[in-house]
C-alpha cells in the first residue's frame, strides 16, 4: 500500500478496468495500464511539483492555494502504472470541483430567475387587478346611473297618474253636467209641449200674439241649449281622445320600464358572473404558478443538499489514518522535505487495497453509512408528486 500527502493508490492489473459512478452528470473515469518496465516490482522515484492553483481552494488546504510553500512536500515509490492511476484521480477531483462550480452557479442564476419571474407575474396580476376594480367601479357608476333614470321614469309615472285622475274627474264632472242639461232639455221640451197645447187653447181663445212671442223666445233658448249641448259633447269627445293617448303613453312607459329593468338585471349578471369566472380563473392561475414555484423552490433545494453531500463526501473520504496521525497541513510540518518532491491535494477521495501487491484487486470507492440518491432521481419524484396534487 503505497500513500502519500492522504491519498492511498494502488496499481491496476493490465486488461483491468474499473468505471466509477459519480452520481453526478459526466462520463465515467477508467485507468489505463502502462507498458511494463524491466522490473515491475522495482520502486520507482517520481518528483512532482505543486499543482497549479484551481478558482477555489480545496477543503483540506490552508490559506490561499497559490502561496508557495517552499520545499516540496514528499516523495513517492510508485510501482509501473501508479502514475496514470494519480493523473486520474487528480484530473477526477479538479473535474468534480469544476462541476461543483458550475452548480453553485446554476443555482444562483435559477434562484435569481425565480425571483424575476415571481415579480413580473405579481406585477401583472396587479395590473389585471386594478383593471378589474376599475371595471367594477364603472359598472356600479352605470347602476346608479339608471337607478336614478328608474326614479325618474317613476317619478314621470306618477305625474301622469295624477293628471290622468284629474282628467278622469273632469269627464265625471261633464258627464254629470251632460245629463243635468239633458234633464233640462227634457223639462223644456215638456214646457214646449205645454205650451203648444196652450197655444192651441189661446188660439181657439184668441190671444195668439202673446204666445206666439213666447214660443219664439222659447225655441231660441232651446237652440242656446243644443248648441251648448254639442259643445259638451265635443268637449267630452276631446277629454276621452287625451285620455286614451295618455293611457298609451302609460303603457308604453310601463314597457320601456319593464324592458330596462330586464335589460339591467340581464347585464348586471352577465357582468357578476364573468367577474365570478374571472377571479376564479385567476386564482387558479395562481394557484398552478405557486405550485411550480414551490416545485423550482424544492428543485433548488435538493440540488443544494446533493452539492453538500458530494462536498461532505469528498471531504469524508480525503481523511486518511495516515493523514489523521500526521496532523493538519501546515509549513512548519513540511518544513524538512526536499525540494521536487510530490504534494497531493486532500480533497482525492481515497479508495481501499489490499496490502499484498502480487493480485491487487480493482479500485472501489468506500461504502458511506446515508446512502446518496441523485437529483434527477429527486426532482422527477417532486414533479410527479406536484401533479398527483394538481389532480
Amino acid at each position: 500500500e503505497m500513500a502519500a500527502s492522504g491519498a492511498t493508490i494502488m496499481p491496476q492489473k493490465a486488461n483491468q478496468k474499473k468505471e466509477a459512478k459519480l452520481g453526478i452528470e459526466g462520463k465515467s473515469l477508467s485507468t489505463l495500464p502502462r507498458p511494463p518496465e524491466k522490473d515491475s516490482m522495482a520502486a520507482v522515484s517520481i518528483e512532482i511539483s505543486s499543482p497549479p492553483s484551481s478558482s477555489r481552494p480545496s477543503s483540506g488546504s490552508t490559506g490561499n492555494t497559490s502561496v508557495d510553500f517552499g520545499e516540496p512536500v514528499g516523495s513517492l515509490q510508485l510501482p509501473p502504472g501508479a502514475l496514470g492511476v494519480l493523473e486520474t484521480v487528480i484530473n477526477m477531483n479538479r473535474t468534480l470541483e469544476t462541476q461543483i462550480d458550475a452548480l453553485r452557479l446554476k443555482i444562483d442564476v435559477d434562484a435569481k430567475h425565480t425571483e424575476n419571474e415571481k415579480k413580473k407575474i405579481t406585477t401583472e396580476k396587479d395590473k389585471v387587478i386594478r383593471s378589474k376594480e376599475t371595471e367594477i367601479e364603472l359598472l356600479k357608476t352605470t347602476v346608479k346611473d339608471r337607478e336614478i333614470k328608474i326614479k325618474e321614469l317613476q317619478n314621470a309615472t306618477e305625474e301622469r297618474d295624477s293628471q290622468i285622475l284629474s282628467k278622469i274627474e273632469e269627464i265625471d264632472e261633464l258627464r254629470t253636467l251632460v245629463m243635468e242639461t239633458e234633464d233640462y232639455a227634457e223639462e223644456l221640451s215638456k214646457k214646449v209641449h205645454k205650451l203648444k197645447d196652450e197655444k192651441k187653447h189661446l188660439e181657439n181663445n184668441g190671444a195668439h200674439r202673446e204666445q206666439n212671442d213666447e214660443i219664439r223666445r222659447l225655441k231660441h233658448e232651446l237652440v242656446s241649449v243644443k248648441d251648448k249641448l254639442n259643445i259638451m259633447e265635443k268637449e267630452l269627445q276631446r277629454a276621452r281622445t287625451v285620455i286614451d293617448k295618455q293611457n298609451h303613453r302609460i303603457k308604453v312607459l310601463e314597457l320601456e320600464k319593464n324592458d330596462v329593468t330586464s335589460r339591467f338585471k340581464d347585464e348586471l349578471e352577465k357582468a357578476s358572473r364573468a367577474m365570478r369566472q374571472e377571479v376564479e380563473r385567476m386564482r387558479e392561475v395562481m394557484r398552478v404558478q405557486y405550485e411550480e414555484m414551490r416545485t423550482l423552490r424544492e428543485q433548488n433545494t435538493e440540488i443544494s443538499n446533493d452539492v453538500r453531500d458530494i462536498k461532505d463526501l469528498l471531504i469524508r473520504n480525503s481523511k486518511t489514518p495516515r493523514e489523521a496521525e500526521r496532523g493538519p497541513m501546515s509549513v512548519q510540518n513540511y518544513g524538512g522535505a526536499s525540494k521536487g518532491q510530490l504534494t497531493v491535494r486532500s480533497s482525492v477521495p481515497s479508495y481501499r487495497a489490499s496490502s499484498s501487491k502480487e493480485a491487487l484487486p480493482p479500485l472501489t470507492r468506500e461504502q458511506t453509512q446515508n446512502k446518496w440518491v441523485p437529483a434527477g432521481a429527486r426532482r422527477i419524484n417532486a414533479a410527479y408528486s406536484a401533479k398527483q396534487r394538481k389532480q
